[in-house]
């Protein structure tokens, strides 16, 4: 177990890995916390009092294993393309300064 976590780790962006790891803690939570109603992008909330951290968390929290599983498995594809991208950028833009 320890070796695939490690390799995982090491395949997986840094703020891709946390925000699945927040998820997977957002899960766990909400066995114990109703998280769904606390960070539930609620629009009287969200517009009237201005409670914009609503519609920011609200896709990060899961309260069902299903919507757990397709987070870890689509969001982790995209995690890697999306730095790949990033840093593919980031090296155009030196080598185009040299």
């Amino acid at each position: 177990m320890h070796i695939r976590y490690s390799d995982w780790t090491a395949r997986t962006p840094l703020v891709t890995r946390s925000l699945l790891q927040a998820l997977g803690a957002s899960y766990l939570l909400s066995w114990f916390v109703g998280t769904d109603l606390i960070l539930a992008n609620i629009p009287f909330y969200a517009v009237l009092r201005f409670e914009v951290y609503r519609v920011l968390l609200s896709p990060f929290s899961s309260n069902s294993l299903l919507t757990l599983v397709f987070s870890f498995i689509c969001f982790t594809s995209v995690g890697v393309w999306t730095c790949r991208g990033v840093n593919g950028l980031a090296h155009n833009k030196r080598a185009r300064a040299r």
